[in-house]
C-alpha cells in the first residue's frame, strides 16, 4: 500500500511539473510572437487563473487568443467568438502553434495589402 501511495504522489507531482513547464513554454511562445509580428499585434501574457495562461493576438480583423489548457495538455488558438481554430498537443511543442500564427499573419498581411490597392 505504501508503494502505491508513493507512486501516486510521484505521478501527481510529475504531472504538475509537466503542466507548469507547458505554461512556461506558452510564455516563451508569447515572447517569440511579440518579436516576430508587428508591434501591437500581440497582447500581454496573462495568467489570471493559475495554470491557465493565455495571450491575445490581433491580425487585421482576426482577434484570437492563444492559451494552454492544462486539463487537456493542449495549446489552443481560439477566436473571440470562442471558435477553436487550432488545437495542438503540448507534447508536440510550440512549433505547430508558432507556424500556424505565422501563416495567419502572412495571410492577413497579404489580404490587407490587396485591400489597400
Amino acid at each position: 500500500m505504501g508503494k502505491t501511495l508513493m507512486h501516486s504522489k510521484n505521478f501527481r507531482e510529475a504531472e504538475r511539473q509537466s503542466k507548469q513547464q507547458q505554461s512556461h513554454e506558452l510564455e516563451s511562445l508569447h515572447q517569440q510572437a511579440s518579436k516576430a509580428f508587428a508591434e501591437g499585434r500581440i497582447g500581454e501574457y496573462v495568467e489570471d487563473i493559475p495554470g491557465w495562461p493565455w495571450f491575445a493576438a490581433i491580425f487585421g480583423e482576426l482577434e484570437m487568443t492563444a492559451a494552454y489548457y492544462p486539463t487537456d495538455n493542449d495549446y489552443v488558438v481560439m477566436t473571440v467568438e470562442q471558435q477553436t481554430i487550432l488545437r495542438s498537443s503540448a507534447d508536440a511543442g510550440l512549433g505547430p502553434v508558432m507556424a500556424f500564427l505565422q501563416r495567419l499573419y502572412v495571410a492577413q498581411s497579404a489580404s490587407e495589402q490587396v485591400e489597400g490597392v
